[in-house]
C-alpha cells in the first residue's frame, strides 16, 4: 500500500479510488515509456524448414529499394533456420544471414520508415578471423547519407558445425538520430548473422496498415432493392471510431447509388469518409455456392483478410437444404469448409461469425423457414466456439435477438435501413472484441431510428397499422392496438394535412389506443426498440419524448421505459401532462453507474405505452431521443470541490512582483 493509498483510505473510499486511478495512469506513462524504448523485436522467426535458406536477393545497383515492403539485401543474404543447436541467447532459429562478397559489396537491410536499434544480436562465424562490421546510415541510398554508428562484431566461432554465439550490441545510433539503412561490411569467407533486433520509435520495421475487411455472405452482405446492405454503415462505425480498414472482394456492386438519400446516415457529408464498396456478397448464394465458386476462392486466395464478417444459411434455410430434418449439417459442414479456406488464406484471420437474422413468418416465400432459423443459430453458435483458436479467434454474432423482421426488413427477408444499422452495430462490437480481446468495447453511438415515424406517407387523418413500424415494433391485444397516425386538427392543434401537431416534430405521431376496457396492464399495446448501443459504465441517460393528448379523445397517460436486455434500468410515467391538443416533452435519466454492472453490455431498448385501462382512450408519442453524457466518478468530483480553498489559498499567497514607480 502506498503512501498516497493510505492518505486516501484516511480520507475516504471516494478519494481511494482516485488515487488507485492516477497510480494506474502514471504506470501506464512508466509502460509506455519502457515499451516505446524497447520496440518491436524483429525475430526472423517466418517459419523456414531447419537448414535451408531463404535464398539471395541481389539487386545489382547502387540505388536499393524494399523488398516485400520492409527488408532487402544486397549480395548473398537471405533468412536461414540454423536449428536448435545455433539458437543459445536468442529467440527461434530463423536468423538473418550474410555472405559478403567483398568489403565493396555490403548486404543492406532497408527500412521503410526511420528506426532507432537500441539492441541487437549478432555472431560472426567466419573462416577468418577478421571482424564484420554493421554501419548504421540515415538514408535508403547510399548517397547522400550519413553514418550513425557502427557495430564490431568479431569472429567468435569458427566453422558451421560449432554452436552460434551470441552476443548483444546496445548504442546505436546517438539519441534523436534514426536509422533507413543498415550495411553488413566483411571480407569473402566471412558470415555475419543477426537476430532479436529491437526497431523502435520514430517508426516500425512492417510500417502500420489498414485493416483488410471482407464481408462475405449473400445479397443481405451485398444489399438489394436499393438497400445498400449492412456494410456501408458498419464502415461508418469504423471509419468514425478511427480504424484504418480497406475493404476486400471481387465484388464492388451496389443495389442503389451512393447511399445518399435521406434514409441513410451520410457518413461522407458528416465526416468526410469515402464508402469502401468492395465486398464479397452474391445474392442467392447459398453456403455451397460460396464454397464452388472460383472466383470467391480466388479473392479470399489473393485478398488475405484480416477480418472477416461472415453472415450466410438465409438461403440453405429458404431454399430447403438446409433443415432440422437433416440437422442443418449441410450448411454447417459447409461454414466449416469456408473457416478452413479463410485460415488457409490467413492464418491469422479473425472472423465474426453471425447467426442470421430472422424472416418474417407471414411472409411468402422464405417465410415458411422462419420457425428453422433458431435451430439454425443455435449449430452456429456451437460452431463458432468450437472452431475458435487464440491465433485465428471467431466472434458468434447474434443477430436474430431482438431483430423485429416487420420492423427492420423491407420484405420480410433483407434488412431495411435500420436492419442494416442494427447489424453494423453489433458487427462493430464484434470487431473490437476481435481486435481488443479482453478489453471493454465501445458502445456504438446512440441512434433512435425512425424516432418521429417519418418513415412512411401518410395523408391527413390516416392511420397505418404494422404495416408501416419501420424501426418500430407495434403490437396489439385484444383490447388495444397501435401504430402510426397523420392526424388531423380535429384532434391536433396545427396538424391539418401535412402539418406538424404543437409540440411534435413532423407530420406523423406513433400511438397507442384502446378499442375495450382493458383487464389488466399486461394486455396494454406497447411500441417499443431494440438499439445497437449497449448500456456504459460512468453514463448518465436521459430519455425524452414528446407525449401527445389529443383533442377528441380520452388521454390515455403515458409510460416511458428504459431497459439493458431484458431488465427495466428506468421509467417514468405521468409526470406531465399535455394541455389538450398538443404535445410535451416528457423525460427522465438514470446514472448507469447505479446499475447492476452485469449490465453494461447490454443492448438498450425503449418501450413507449398508456397507463389507462380505460375503454376509448389513447395517448401519442413523438420525437423519441436518448441521449447520453460521460459522468465522471464522485470521487473526482469531490476532489475538485474540495481543492477549491486550496487553489484560492495558493493564488491569495503568490508572490506579487514589484512595480517600476
Amino acid at each position: 500500500m502506498t503512501v498516497v493509498s493510505h492518505f486516501c483510505r484516511f480520507v475516504g473510499r471516494g478519494f481511494d479510488k482516485l488515487a488507485r486511478f492516477l497510480l494506474w495512469h502514471a504506470c501506464a506513462v512508466f509502460l509506455f515509456v519502457v515499451s516505446a524504448a524497447r520496440g518491436e523485436l524483429v525475430d526472423f522467426n517466418d517459419g523456414l524448414p531447419e537448414g535451408l535458406s531463404m535464398g539471395s536477393i541481389y539487386d545489382g545497383g547502387t540505388d536499393y529499394q524494399p523488398v516485400a515492403g520492409t527488408i532487402m539485401g544486397y549480395g548473398n543474404v537471405g533468412l536461414y533456420n540454423s536449428g536448435p543447436d545455433h539458437t543459445t541467447g536468442v529467440s527461434g532459429t530463423n536468423h538473418y544471414h550474410s555472405y559478403p562478397y567483398n568489403g565493396n559489396y555490403p548486404q543492406t537491410i532497408l527500412f521503410d520508415t526511420p528506426v532507432a536499434i537500441p539492441s541487437l544480436w549478432a555472431t560472426n562465424y567466419s573462416g577468418a578471423t577478421s571482424p564484420i562490421t554493421i554501419r548504421a546510415y540515415s538514408s535508403v541510398f547510399s548517397a547522400p547519407s550519413t553514418q550513425l554508428g557502427t557495430f564490431t562484431v568479431t569472429p567468435t566461432a569458427h566453422g558451421g558445425s560449432s554452436n552460434f554465439v551470441w552476443t548483444e550490441y546496445t548504442g546505436l545510433p546517438a539519441a534523436g538520430q534514426e536509422i533507413r539503412r543498415l550495411e553488413i561490411r566483411g571480407n569473402i569467407g566471412q558470415y555475419g548473422v543477426l537476430d532479436d533486433m529491437n526497431a523502435v520509435v520514430g517508426a516500425t520495421l512492417t510500417p502500420a496498415s489498414a485493416i483488410k475487411v471482407m464481408p462475405l455472405g449473400d445479397s443481405i452482405t451485398h444489399g438489394s432493392r436499393n438497400h445498400v446492405g449492412y456494410r456501408y454503415p458498419l464502415y461508418g462505425n469504423l471509419e468514425v471510431a478511427g480504424y484504418d480498414v480497406d475493404f476486400v472482394g471481387s465484388m464492388s456492386s451496389l443495389n442503389s447509388d451512393l447511399p445518399l438519400s435521406p434514409s441513410y446516415s451520410n457518413y461522407i457529408e458528416q465526416n468526410d469518409i469515402f464508402f469502401d464498396k468492395d465486398h464479397e456478397g452474391h445474392g442467392g448464394y447459398r453456403t455451397d455456392h460460396i464454397l464452388s465458386d472460383t472466383s470467391v476462392t480466388n479473392s479470399i486466395s489473393v485478398n488475405q483478410a484480416d477480418m472477416v464478417f461472415l453472415h450466410l444459411g438465409s438461403n440453405d434455410l429458404g431454399q430447403g437444404t438446409s433443415s432440422s430434418s437433416n440437422n442443418y449439417a449441410p450448411a454447417i459442414n459447409n461454414l466449416m469448409a469456408i473457416v478452413g479456406r479463410l485460415r488457409a488464406a490467413n492464418p491469422n484471420v479473425r472472423i465474426a461469425l453471425a447467426q442470421i437474422v430472422p424472416f418474417n413468418p407471414s411472409g411468402s416465400g422464405y417465410g415458411r423457414a422462419a420457425d428453422e432459423i433458431p435451430g439454425f443459430n443455435a449449430r452456429v453458435a456451437a460452431l463458432g466456439e468450437s472452431l475458435s483458436t487464440p491465433q485465428s479467434p471467431i466472434e458468434v454474432v447474434d443477430l436474430y435477438t431482438d431483430f423485429d423482421p416487420k420492423a427492420l426488413t423491407h420484405d420480410g427477408i433483407h434488412p431495411n435501413v435500420y436492419g442494416e444499422q442494427l447489424m453494423a452495430d453489433r458487427s462493430y462490437i464484434a470487431f473490437q472484441k476481435l481486435m481488443h480481446p479482453g478489453t471493454p468495447v465501445v458502445s456504438p453511438e446512440v441512434r433512435v431510428a425512425n424516432q418521429s415515424f417519418e418513415h412512411a406517407f401518410l395523408s391527413d387523418g390516416e392511420i397505418a397499422g404494422r404495416a408501416w413500424n419501420k424501426g418500430w415494433t407495434f403490437d396489439s391485444t385484444d383490447s388495444s392496438f397501435s401504430g402510426v397516425w397523420n392526424p388531423p386538427s380535429t384532434n391536433y392543434l396545427d396538424a391539418a394535412g401535412l402539418g406538424t401537431a404543437r409540440g411534435a416534430d413532423g407530420a406523423r405521431i406513433g400511438f397507442v389506443y384502446n378499442t375495450l376496457t382493458v383487464p389488466d396492464e399486461s394486455q396494454l399495446c406497447s411500441i417499443e426498440q431494440t438499439l445497437g448501443a449497449i448500456l456504459m459504465p460512468e453514463t448518465l441517460y436521459e430519455l425524452t419524448v414528446a407525449v401527445g393528448k389529443p383533442h377528441d379523445i380520452v388521454y390515455g397517460g403515458y409510460r416511458l421505459e428504459l431497459f439493458a436486455g431484458d431488465r427495466l434500468i428506468g421509467f417514468q410515467e405521468d409526470a406531465v401532462e399535455p394541455d389538450a391538443g398538443t404535445f410535451t416533452d416528457a423525460s427522465f435519466n438514470i446514472l448507469s453507474d447505479t446499475l447492476d454492472p452485469a449490465l453494461f453490455g447490454e443492448s438498450l431498448k425503449i418501450r413507449l405505452s398508456a397507463t389507462s385501462l380505460a375503454f376509448e382512450t389513447g395517448t401519442g408519442f413523438d420525437n423519441i431521443r436518448l441521449t447520453t453524457a460521460v459522468v465522471p466518478e464522485p470521487a473526482t468530483i469531490w476532489l475538485v470541490i474540495t481543492s477549491l480553498p486550496f487553489i484560492w489559498l495558493t493564488i491569495r499567497r503568490r508572490p506579487v512582483k514589484p512595480t517600476a514607480s
